[in-house]
């Protein structure tokens, strides 16, 4: 997501990562430490975040959002670099 966030956000991508198993002081110094170039958001303790993209049975959850904010596709689990391009690609 750093790569995506990096080469298409000069095309309006804006990756947002939720993590909903960290407190903020477990999130914070990982995100440092990963560089992340995106906006990273603690959802634990957050209901909110389940009842507008849940059930989240796995980690990871993808969900791609257009631009209009439609749900357009939900991963579960672990999926590969071409099918994320392919998708972003298909929004921007």
């Amino acid at each position: 997501f750093i790569e995506f966030q990096k080469k298409y956000v000069k095309d309006g991508l804006q990756v947002v990562g939720v993590s909903t198993d960290d407190t903020l002081a477990k999130l914070k110094p990982y995100v440092a430490q990963a560089k992340m170039n995106y906006l990273v958001l603690q959802g634990l303790d957050h209901d909110d975040v389940q009842d507008a993209f849940g059930p989240l049975f796995g980690i990871p959850v993808t969900v791609v959002i257009s631009r209009t904010g439609k749900v357009c596709t939900k991963h579960v689990g672990l999926t590969s670099k071409d099918a994320f391009e392919q998708e972003i690609k298909s929004l921007l």
